[in-house]
């Protein structure tokens, strides 16, 4: 579904991607990890189209997007879920999720998606009045993917989940993807510091050190690496 290749993003002088390749298949979960400054954001930002390339191609569903705009990548069912639960603070839980399914079409299709996301994330539902900024960090990261899936995505790019959250919480919201991905077909780019955590619910995963893809494998491979062990696991 995703195909990335030999990806470079530079910030004036100084490169965050030099040469990534990746892929996601369809329902597939896959997690590049890496720690703080490896280039994970700029990798979402540049799938995103919030950043451009200095080089390389990124295609979706076999088609070309690496110069389309952020919401035409939307549209063709690309959605982020920015790092650190990012909501619009001063807006209602509900008009947050509204604005996330600005490109549907259909009011069916916008209803549709607001069951889905209370469904998910019954809280969401108590708190439709609510102003954003009020709410708790794990409460304000349900919005935050409540919000992305208002626009009826086929990849879910999510930028470090678990940043902020209560360790309790963690696999609570990460156990959401794998849902998505058997109820509703969803593959996920889940970029993340914590390894742990990441390479227990994805089915494959990348290791992204100073920019370039160090390595690859299955989660399971991964997760018995005596780098990742050591570098990520704490083992």
């Amino acid at each position: 579904m995703l195909h990335v290749e030999a990806l470079r993003v530079a910030y004036g002088k100084i490169t965050a991607l030099d040469g990534v390749s990746l892929e996601v298949g369809e329902r597939e979960l896959v997690a590049v990890i890496g720690a703080n400054g490896a280039g994970k954001s700029s990798l979402l930002s540049a799938l995103m189209g919030l950043v451009e390339p200095r080089g390389g191609r990124i295609s979706f569903s076999g088609r070309d997007v690496t110069r389309l705009p952020s919401w035409a990548r939307v549209r063709l069912g690309i959605a982020l879920v920015p790092e650190g639960g990012r909501v619009f603070p001063d807006l209602s839980v509900e008009r947050n999720l509204q604005l996330g399914g600005f490109a549907l079409r259909r009011r069916e299709a916008i209803r549709e998606n607001l069951e889905l996301v209370y469904a998910l994330f019954p809280v969401l539902r108590e708190r439709l009045r609510q102003r954003a900024g009020t709410l708790s960090g794990g409460e304000r990261q349900m919005l935050a993917i409540g919000r992305a899936l208002m626009a009826s995505p086929k990849l879910l790019l999510v930028d470090e989940v678990s940043m902020g959250l209560m360790p309790k919480l963690i696999p609570e919201i990460l156990g959401t993807f794998v849902r998505l991905r058997e109820e509703r077909g969803m593959g996920v780019l889940l970029a993340e510091q914590n390894a742990k955590e990441a390479l227990q619910v994805v089915d494959r995963g990348y290791v992204l050190k100073n920019g370039r893809i160090a390595l690859e494998g299955t989660a399971a491979e991964l997760r018995e690496n005596a780098e990742v062990k050591a570098a990520y696991l704490g083992l």
